[in-house]
């Protein structure tokens, strides 16, 4: 008997599509140019990257201009975190986060606190969620960023992320989602919701290990991570 292997563990990685493979293997051999030249060939690639950037832009709501591409979750997250820490200091180094982040998430949390940030961590209740009322009490003029993921990696848990933006929303602090899990599965809607800034990773909807976007809300103060090219 032949044995057959069978993949189900796609909460961790999907497979990727086939149309994914063929389109961007049709784009790095055709749209090769540089986005940022002028010649018709930098014209055609920035034309391709703008039309990805506003077909993205549209599946959470959000404007074209406050879609950032780069290499996955992990990035978005890193970007988001210590881009607000860093740009509101002067306004407070206190953070809220839950115990149940991801790790991309959780180790930008201990490099902060050793810089002298306060992380506040909160609790879950046995189905993996956090207490409104304990985020209401935590949240104080001195909070600068709240970041709570939309889907727990591990449990599956969704997060109440529209009542939790109501409670932020009238805070100091830019509420943060990692929504790497829930990107694709659940409805976002990053102006209903009062999300400031928003994460994501193509690998976990059939697309490559190598790409994702941070969704950042326009008039958003927050310190680069890199520095260099624009796009």
């Amino acid at each position: 008997m032949t044995r057959k292997n069978v993949y189900l563990d796609n909460a961790a990685t999907t497979p990727m599509d086939p149309k994914v493979i063929e389109k961007i293997s049709s784009e790095m051999t055709n749209d090769f140019g540089n986005a940022s030249s002028q010649h018709a060939f930098g014209r055609k690639a920035r034309q391709v990257v703008e039309a990805a950037r506003h077909q993205l832009a549209e599946t959470i709501n959000a404007e074209d201009k406050e879609i950032i591409f780069t290499s996955g979750g992990s990035e978005s997250n890193n970007t988001a975190i210590f881009g607000t820490a860093r740009a509101r200091k002067n306004i407070g180094k206190k953070i809220i986060t839950t115990r149940i982040e991801h790790p991309s998430v959780l180790n930008p949390m201990k490099r902060l606190a050793q810089e002298g940030y306060e992380i506040v961590y909160l609790d879950v209740d046995e189905s993996g969620h956090i207490s409104l009322e304990d985020l209401k009490r935590e949240l104080t003029p001195d909070t600068i960023l709240v970041s709570i993921m939309a889907v727990n990696n591990e449990v599956g848990s969704i997060m109440p992320l529209k009542e939790i933006g109501e409670l932020v929303k009238d805070s100091n602090a830019y509420f943060h989602v990692d929504d790497v899990q829930g990107f694709g599965n659940i409805e976002i809607d990053v102006k209903d919701m009062n999300i400031d800034l928003l994460s994501t990773s193509a690998h976990k909807v059939n697309g490559p290990k190598f790409l994702g976007f941070l969704y950042e809300k326009n008039g958003l103060k927050i310190s680069n991570l890199l520095l260099g090219g624009e796009q």
